[in-house]
């Protein structure tokens, strides 16, 4: 009886002492995680390649003073354990870390306040340092925004492209505000910082009047895509 007391206390002890070893993601090791965050500007800049594709201008620089997130073990959806800043470089590093999985993240900001984070996970050795992904966040007044590119022609006193000419657009189904942009050397126009999943009308004047009467042409497009250019058919005014 004496000795199966023993054995059995013998086993709890080991068991015990087995269970205290096993640690879980988090402090207390040696390892370490080091990674790099860049800063995508979006600030709804628009250009056109060679071949007539118009594309969003996007400026790529290091996130300085950003804020990095660890998650100790692979569940997303657990809370951080840890932040630090990112330095003047968009470095991070993670300190004492114990051997296991950890998720790293930062957030890309969206204009209607919005924020979603950037993950990246890796597997930790023991005693090494981990070099991650490197982690690509957005910011400005354009992310997962859309654009209206146009050309306005002229015809009357005056044949070619359509210069300084105003060209109006507003959401269907919206009543204002009413948007506004000017004609450039070429007869182009733009629209930037639109939301996507709706329709607009975009238009333009004569910009004088014929026999007492002002017509206007116009397109509507609906923008299905978020980060998409569309571009709208070609618009002539008259010019007397």
């Amino acid at each position: 009886m004496r000795n199966t007391q023993v054995s059995a206390l013998f086993l709890s002890f080991m068991a015990f002492f087995m269970s205290s070893c096993e640690r879980p993601e988090g402090e207390g090791g040696k390892s370490v995680i080091e990674g790099q965050v860049y800063l995508i500007n979006d600030a709804g800049q628009v250009a056109q390649k060679a071949n007539g594709e118009y594309y969003f201008v996007k400026d790529t620089i290091p996130a300085v003073d950003e804020d990095v997130y660890i998650i100790y073990g692979s569940n997303m959806d657990d809370f951080y354990g840890d932040k630090v800043k990112t330095d003047y470089k968009g470095r991070y590093r993670f300190d004492y870390l114990v051997s296991g999985t950890y998720s790293v993240y930062a957030y890309s900001s969206y204009p209607n306040g919005a924020k979603k984070p950037e993950f990246r996970m890796e597997f930790v050795g023991y005693s090494k340092t981990t070099q991650m992904e490197d982690i690509y966040i957005m910011d400005g007044k354009n992310v997962g925004q859309s654009a209206i590119v146009g050309v306005i022609n002229a015809t009357g006193n005056y044949t070619g492209p359509a210069i300084d000419v105003r060209v109006s657009l507003c959401e269907l189904g919206v009543v204002g505000p009413i948007s506004d942009a000017r004609t450039d050397s070429e007869g182009r126009y733009l629209f930037t910082k639109l939301a996507p999943g709706k329709s607009y009308r975009v238009w333009a004047e004569s910009l004088s009047k014929k026999n007492g009467v002002s017509t206007a042409v116009s397109d509507t497009l609906y923008l299905e895509s978020p980060s998409s250019i569309m571009q709208a058919k070609d618009l002539t005014v008259g010019i007397y």
